[in-house]
């Protein structure tokens, strides 16, 4: 359902092209079902109650074939694989400084000036762009502090 005020995507070649396929197909359909109809007012009786005996038949078949063999009509190939992922493992050598003080100084104090940009609205709207412009840098900045934290414990 298209929405109040909105276009259609599809342009004026699309439209009457989809028109003249809908037309046919709906031309086929209408034909067909008029061709049925008529062969199915030309039988008795008997021989319409068997023939709608017949198609219930053959469709409550079909559906209980469908519950009992839910897979029977795909080819088998589709199959959920479990993924194996290894975490990956930090090692730290001794006496191994990553960063300096200095640096790992501006890079707390750069979280810590994030995490003040929420208070103010212009601030929120700063923030958004700064983490629009890079998406992963509170959470690295977090991580990186965690993990000298955990180095270089006070």
């Amino acid at each position: 359902m298209m929405k109040r005020g909105r276009k259609s995507n599809v342009g004026d070649a699309g439209s009457w092209m989809s028109k003249a396929i809908g037309g046919y197909v709906s031309g086929v359909q209408r034909f067909t079902m008029e061709k049925l109809q008529r062969a199915f007012e030309r039988l008795s009786p008997g021989k319409r109650k068997l023939c709608i005996a017949m198609f219930f038949l053959v469709l409550g078949g079909w559906s209980l074939m469908l519950v009992i063999r839910p897979g029977y009509l795909s080819s088998g190939r589709e199959q959920i694989r479990k993924v194996f992922r290894t975490s990956p493992v930090i090692s730290v050598q001794e006496n191994y400084t990553p960063i300096s003080a200095e640096t790992f100084s501006r890079i707390r104090s750069m979280r810590l000036y994030l995490d003040r940009l929420e208070g103010t609205e212009a601030g929120r709207k700063k923030l958004d762009s700064i983490v629009k412009a890079r998406p992963g840098l509170r959470d690295s900045l977090l991580m990186v502090e965690k993990l000298y934290d955990g180095i270089f414990p006070d």
